[in-house]
């Protein structure tokens, strides 16, 4: 019934409205190798991308550099592969920042996003953009 539905939709909400992971970026010891596995897990070809190799894998992008152009120093350590950034859509950026704010994270704006630093998410770089009207 409807509103059964209705429920499990409210219990799956999280209070900063994300809705959907849009972005992965990963440093890579061998960006094309990472890459190249990504892309048969989703049956996709690598496209290059600001020096490095992006996967499309549905609507997300998963994004591979090498450590030379991590977006934070630490971003892999030992030369293994790591996650160095999310981005996820939300449904009201404001209310992203506002459980930000109560929760004490600190973060900015930069362009259309909202971004916690990898300092401040345990290593891995947190960014929300605002989702676009379908």
């Amino acid at each position: 019934s409807r509103r059964c539905c209705s429920r499990l939709e409210n219990r799956s909400r999280h209070a900063n409205t994300a809705v959907a992971l849009q972005e992965i970026h990963v440093v890579a010891a061998d960006c094309a190798a990472a890459a190249g596995r990504c892309a048969v897990l989703f049956g996709a070809i690598p496209q290059r991308h600001n020096g490095g190799l992006t996967v499309d894998a549905g609507d997300v992008s998963i994004h591979f550099v090498g450590p030379s152009q991590a977006p934070a120093p630490g971003s892999s350590q030992g030369g293994r592969d790591a996650p160095a950034g999310v981005c996820f859509q939300v449904a009201s950026l404001a209310a992203a920042e506002a459980v930000l704010l109560r929760n004490g994270v600190a973060n900015q704006r930069i362009g259309s996003r909202l971004v916690v630093s990898s300092a401040s998410a345990g290593g891995c770089e947190v960014q929300f953009d605002q989702r676009k009207p379908a």
